[in-house]
């Protein structure tokens, strides 16, 4: 380079020497001064060229070496640079390329760039290289190139238009040409198929996952700490009759009233706050459309960093296993209950029938010895007590049977329309005789005619008991009052007594068989108590009501409502 530049200036010197001497004869007519003058200032001017000369050189030194890093850079770029002719011919490659493709640049320079790529991918290169010409903008492609073994390997493509100032002519305008950037995307190909194969197989392993779930016969959800919803399965959507899409991101303050919301809530704060699982929960939920028992178990969700950030729930639907304890609950009741009914029952045969048959077999047989000796003193006395063991166990008889029939089925229950007035003096009548033993009298308020609906028989039998109750606990000449009024549709029946009363301790069991109590009369006359409790069986079978108000030392009223039937 620096020879060039020497052999240029001696050239230089000898043509300026050369016109020098031609012209020589034309300074021969100037004075020496003048000569001293120009000499200086040739001298000044050589000076000068040489600076200007010298920093030529430094120019063109520094030309050179900008352009070898340029070749450099070029070359040896991270990405492979090939410029094409409108034909696709390869005009110029840098060595990035040619090492990727495994040729010589020589091998490369004025062959077709589709000979470098895959078979799959040279009509797609094709189709897009038209494209570029008819579009001038920037685009970028992937496609698969060949190495000079054959092997594949993947490449992003960016091309853009450019023209050729090198070979511009007046003659031969810019001509445009394609320079492409190309980058050895292999890696990232590899780790993006990695990638949408791990996708894939999550995917995968999520839908496997969601069928297990949504097929396990219980409830399993997942909420955030916020009380919403994040995840559930199929069982928890249908539970709440909605799809599992609509109620994941619900919070649970919008499907249940606050209450129910909070108690729920409380669970999962204890499990967020402690990080502890919360086991077998027993708990009811109530949607719109039923109610239903689940056993509940739920963990704490945490994410990387061990932070809890949700509950993770899963209940098993035990309703099933509810319904058949609360049945077993009931059938337990009606066991203890029928217990009780049968322990009455042959308490009753066993002692309260056995005790008037007892007096009237014994009087009867004083009475028989008494005839036989023709001695009738106490006779009418002795006859007397037989006559009231008598009724007593024939009122014990009746109250049995129609127990047993109730209790049994047997009882067939036939409301009809009858006047009320009319049964209660007939009832009354029948137990005249028993109240007149102890000088008690009847009275009645029955303002009309009154008009009932329901089973004669069992009325009569709720009266009956009533009656029989107010005459044993009622002292010698006193008085028991028979009254009914009108309450919208309903009659009320009371049977009020100005007897002995009832502690109010004994109120509550007076209508219950498996806690009876009776107390004896004030003729010390024995009960079983069965009477009342007969009463409150056949008040149900009538849909009413049957209560008693008292007051110890002063009476008792009794009261029972029945459907009028005006």
């Amino acid at each position: 380079m620096q020879k060039t530049m020497d052999d240029g200036l001696k050239k230089l010197r000898e043509s300026a020497e050369k016109i020098l001497n031609e012209n020589l004869k034309q300074y021969d007519d100037i004075p020496v001064s003048d000569f001293s003058r120009i000499i200086h200032d040739l001298k000044v001017y050589q000076i000068e060229l040489e600076l200007q000369n010298e920093e030529l050189r430094l120019a063109q030194k520094q030309l050179e070496d900008s352009r070898n890093s340029y070749a450099q850079l070029y070359n040896y770029a991270p990405a492979g640079y090939v410029t094409l002719s409108n034909n696709s011919l390869i005009l110029q490659a840098n060595q990035t390329f040619a090492n990727m493709v495994n040729k010589d640049i020589s091998q490369i320079l004025n062959v077709s760039f589709s000979q470098f790529l895959d078979v799959e991918d040279k009509n797609v290169f094709l189709s897009r290289f038209n494209a570029f010409f008819k579009s001038p903008t920037e685009k970028s492609m992937e496609l698969s190139m060949l190495k000079k073994n054959g092997k594949s390997f993947h490449v992003r493509v960016t091309g853009k238009i450019i023209f050729d100032q090198q070979h511009k002519t007046d003659s031969l305008p810019l001509q445009p040409r394609l320079f492409l950037i190309i980058s050895d995307i292999t890696k990232e190909k590899i780790i993006e198929n990695r990638l949408i194969d791990s996708e894939n197989m999550y995917k995968n392993i999520s839908n496997e996952l969601e069928y297990i779930l949504d097929n396990l016969p219980c409830l399993v959800f997942y909420k955030d700490s916020e009380n919403n919803f994040i995840r559930v399965n199929k069982y928890v959507a249908d539970a709440h009759k909605m799809k599992k899409e609509d109620l994941e991101g619900v919070n649970l303050s919008q499907i249940y009233n606050k209450e129910d919301a909070d108690k729920y809530y409380q669970d999962d704060l204890y499990v967020l706050n402690s990080g502890l699982p919360r086991l077998n929960i027993e708990e009811q939920w109530e949607t719109e459309n039923e109610i239903f028992w689940v056993n509940t178990s739920k963990i704490p969700f945490v994410d990387e960093y061990g932070k809890v950030i949700g509950v993770i729930g899963i209940a098993i639907d035990i309703t099933e296993r509810k319904r058949n304890e609360l049945e077993l609950g009931r059938k337990n009741d009606e066991l203890k209950k029928l217990n009780a009914e049968k322990d009455k029952f042959f308490s009753i045969i066993s002692h309260d029938l056995k005790s008037p048959f007892n007096s009237i077999i014994g009087l009867s047989e004083m009475l028989v010895d008494q005839v036989k000796e023709s001695d009738y003193e106490g006779i009418e006395k002795y006859a007397s007590i037989i006559l009231n063991s008598s009724h007593r166990a024939m009122n014990l008889l009746m109250n049995l049977m129609e127990w047993s029939q109730s209790q049994t089925g047997r009882m067939v229950f036939t409301p009809e329309k009858f006047e009320l007035n009319t049964l209660i003096f007939d009832v009354s009548h029948l137990l005249n005789e028993i109240a007149n033993q102890k000088s008690i009298d009847f009275e009645f308020d029955l303002s009309q005619k009154f008009f009932a609906l329901g089973d004669k028989a069992m009325i009569s039998t709720i009266l009956r008991n009533l009656l029989s109750n107010a005459i044993k606990f009622t002292r010698d000449g006193g008085k028991i009052l028979v009254s009914v009024r009108e309450n919208n549709d309903e009659l009320v029946i009371s049977v009020r007594d100005n007897g002995i009363g009832i502690p109010q301790d004994i109120i509550s069991k007076l209508f219950r068989i498996d806690d009876n109590y009776t107390s004896p009369g004030t003729h010390q006359e024995k009960g079983t108590g069965l009477g009342l409790i007969l009463c409150k069986e056949f008040v149900d079978k009538h849909r009413g009501k049957i209560w008693v108000e008292s007051v110890e030392g002063e009476g008792s009223e009794f009261f029972f409502t029945l459907q009028s039937g005006k």
